[in-house]
């Protein structure tokens, strides 16, 4: 599947991304480690204009872990970095606990 975000369709984006995580979230999820690759793809392109659409599926991707072993994700992390801050979002207690 192929997506690209749209800033005029920011509904179509927010689907996009909370269908992704919902996906993957689930630790017995199929397909999670190339499907979170692809989600992280996708935040990392939408956070460039549309950070907080990223806000609550970075949270969720964060809390499932889906960060581990992912170098991407680490980088869309620390683009969201001052985002999740302003949203009373600690990343060090969510990737730390």
């Amino acid at each position: 599947m192929q997506f690209k975000h749209d800033p005029a369709r920011l509904d179509k984006t927010a689907a996009v991304l909370t269908s992704c995580i919902s996906l993957v979230a689930p630790a017995n999820a199929a397909k999670r480690k190339p499907r979170s690759e692809v989600f992280w793809n996708i935040a990392g392109s939408v956070a460039d204009t549309a950070a907080d659409l990223c806000i609550n599926p970075v949270h969720a991707a964060c809390n499932a872990k889906l960060f581990v072993g992912n170098v991407n994700a680490f980088k869309v992390i620390s683009k969201m970095t001052p985002v999740l801050d302003a949203a009373g979002i600690n990343m060090k207690e969510v990737v730390l606990k």
